[in-house]
């Protein structure tokens, strides 16, 4: 419960973060409503899936950057500023897709009528903002000391590579990586390489079964904006009962090597949906490059305890 409490509070520090929370959960739970009661699909899914993907993202999304302000020992008109940006933006992401699901038409890529391509072009901008203002919230980041320096190195490391993440979403509207809807349809970017979106996908998520999934490295980088604080967090937790890492710097260093490896996997998952494959059916090339990602990583988390223990001797 003092997790969920601290979690409120930080919210209650920034209250259109808090808003922007708020409307995202009322759009996941419109999104489950519609998921039983309208039977309609598009491009392959039942059509409120998408509403209830992002809402569920971007509930989460916004609770963190929260988070994250509220760590910061001072706050600023500029921090107060970056993180309303943040709020505004997403959610006209977040109000637009609904909008478009009520039309049943699509969100993204569509460029069929005026008011589509407006459409388009409106969540395109916003969300150039939104990469910005992360990108503002990185540099204050980067000269700002947070209460623990674990959790500075993973709040550093997090926004680094959610930034990387999410401009991986920018390659979905270039052609080159695979688009293969007829030209003059309207529709124009794709988030599959080499096969038409649509396709079998993986449960609930929808990446593609049978062929590149740029939504796969979209995905995993955009939320290492969560997963390497709460390594940080769990590995300070667990620091008072495991010897190996009580001492602070070594939590540190495998902060840092959980960050560089997360970038490594964005960049490895990129250049595995840009090649047209599955995620699910990797090849040999693949596989040898996660093969030596994972052994260097985990060389590397062995040599941060064993270097720290050994100077403690």
């Amino acid at each position: 419960m003092s997790g969920i409490a601290s979690l409120y509070g930080s919210l209650r520090v920034h209250r259109p973060l808090l808003i922007a929370t708020l409307l995202s959960l009322g759009v996941t739970l419109a999104a489950v409503v519609g998921l039983f009661v309208d039977g309609r699909e598009l491009v392959g899914a039942p059509i409120w899936m998408k509403a209830f993907k992002f809402g569920v993202s971007i509930a989460i999304y916004t609770v963190t950057i929260a988070w994250m302000l509220a760590l910061l020992p001072s706050r600023s008109r500029r921090v107060w500023w970056i993180g309303t940006i943040i709020a505004f933006f997403i959610t006209v992401e977040n109000v637009l897709i609904v909008l478009q699901i009520v039309r049943g038409v699509m969100s993204h890529f569509n460029f069929t009528t005026g008011f589509d391509s407006f459409v388009v072009i409106t969540m395109g901008v916003a969300i150039v903002v939104v990469w910005l203002a992360n990108l503002m919230l990185g540099i204050v980041l980067a000269f700002r000391s947070l209460p623990s320096r674990s959790v500075t190195a993973s709040v550093r490391w997090g926004v680094s590579v959610s930034l990387v993440g999410m401009a991986v979403a920018f390659l979905m509207t270039v052609g080159d990586f695979g688009v293969i809807d007829s030209p003059g349809n309207g529709i124009e970017g794709a988030h599959t390489v080499g096969a038409a979106d649509g396709g079998p996908g993986l449960p609930v998520f929808g990446w593609s079964t049978v062929a590149g999934d740029l939504r796969v490295p979209h995905f995993v980088g955009i939320h290492a904006l969560q997963a390497l604080p709460l390594l940080a967090l769990l590995l300070a937790r667990l620091a008072p009962r495991v010897g190996l890492i009580r001492d602070e710097g070594t939590r540190i260093g495998l902060v840092r090597i959980a960050g560089a490896a997360s970038l490594a996997v964005v960049a490895l998952l990129t250049w595995q949906a840009a090649r047209g494959q599955s995620i699910v059916r990797p090849d040999a090339e693949t596989i040898v490059a996660a093969t030596m990602l994972s052994v260097t990583t985990g060389a590397a988390a062995i040599w941060a305890v064993g270097r720290r223990k050994g100077g403690q001797q």
